[in-house]
């Protein structure tokens, strides 16, 4: 085509109508030019949406995972605190505690382990994008704040999801044990 015989090997086809035949241009144009690959945009933009649905959807199944990993770390961080907690707990059901005292009390405890630590990641988080980005993607990304009431209701209900176990145990006291070991 230009008078360079083997330095082209590719060609994108696009044309500037809705009902044009690309594809059948750009077969047309490989027959004509043998050795020459014609793909026509179209096939080149749906090659990058499906590895832009891919990378969405490892990128929510990594999301999920650390969830659920986040979600076991607090309850075992509320088990261990009902634990420390037995004789203070014991105590308060021994002088009339409710037991959705006792329960509000540990999912309190587990929401606010769960929006601080929340935070905390959504603050690193947007650090290292902005610290990374631009090596990586020659992007540099504004924070999207408008996500942190989002992601403080997901760590909120995190917490209090990961503190049912706890506060099953919690209810699980006897005052009468507790007392007689004071």
């Amino acid at each position: 085509m230009l008078s360079k015989e083997g330095k082209v090997s590719s060609l994108e086809v696009r044309a500037l109508c809705n009902n044009c035949p690309v594809e059948e241009m750009s077969r047309q144009i490989e027959e004509v030019l043998p050795g020459l690959e014609a793909r026509p945009m179209s096939q080149i933009v749906k090659n990058e949406m499906a590895v832009i649905e891919h990378t969405q959807s490892s990128a929510m199944a990594v999301s999920i995972i650390t969830l659920l990993v986040s979600t076991l770390t607090i309850a075992s961080t509320m088990l261990a605190s009902v634990n420390e907690k037995l004789k203070e707990i014991g105590i308060m059901r021994a002088v009339g505690a409710s037991n959705s005292q006792i329960v509000f009390m540990l999912f309190f405890e587990g929401a606010i382990i769960g929006v601080v630590g929340g935070v905390i990641g959504f603050a690193i988080g947007t650090v290292a994008s902005l610290i990374a980005a631009p090596y990586l993607v020659s992007v540099t990304p504004s924070p999207m704040w408008g996500m942190l009431p989002l992601v403080a209701g997901i760590c909120i209900v995190t917490g209090m999801v990961a503190s049912v176990i706890p506060a099953r145990r919690a209810l699980g006291i006897d005052p009468a044990e507790v007392l007689r070991s004071v």
